[in-house]
């Protein structure tokens, strides 16, 4: 099984998405948009090459895009059996 680690700094985004859009629309709508990137996360976990890769910036680095955010990850290749082992993730608004 895939483990996740967000990064500092995407934890403090998802809360920052999640006050920001509180005030500006509704608990509800906070609620559901964080769930949403969430999902995201959970479904790169599930599928990592599902995110674009993005050899530009940095190897083994993918993006997913969920409405105004990108969520990054790193994909950690078990050495011995070069599978996917681990995701670190973080979080940025597009655009």
């Amino acid at each position: 099984m895939l483990k996740v680690r967000l990064t500092q700094a995407a934890e403090q985004h998802l809360e920052d998405i999640w006050f920001y859009t509180l005030n500006e629309w509704s608990e509800a709508q906070a609620s559901q948009y964080v769930s949403m990137i969430e999902q995201g996360v959970m479904q790169l976990l599930d599928n990592p090459y599902i995110g674009k890769a993005r050899p530009e910036i940095k190897k083994d680095l993918r993006s997913l895009q969920i409405q105004k955010h990108l969520i990054f990850i790193v994909l950690v290749l078990n050495t011995s059996t070069s599978l996917v082992s681990s995701i670190a993730a973080w979080i940025l608004e597009s655009g």
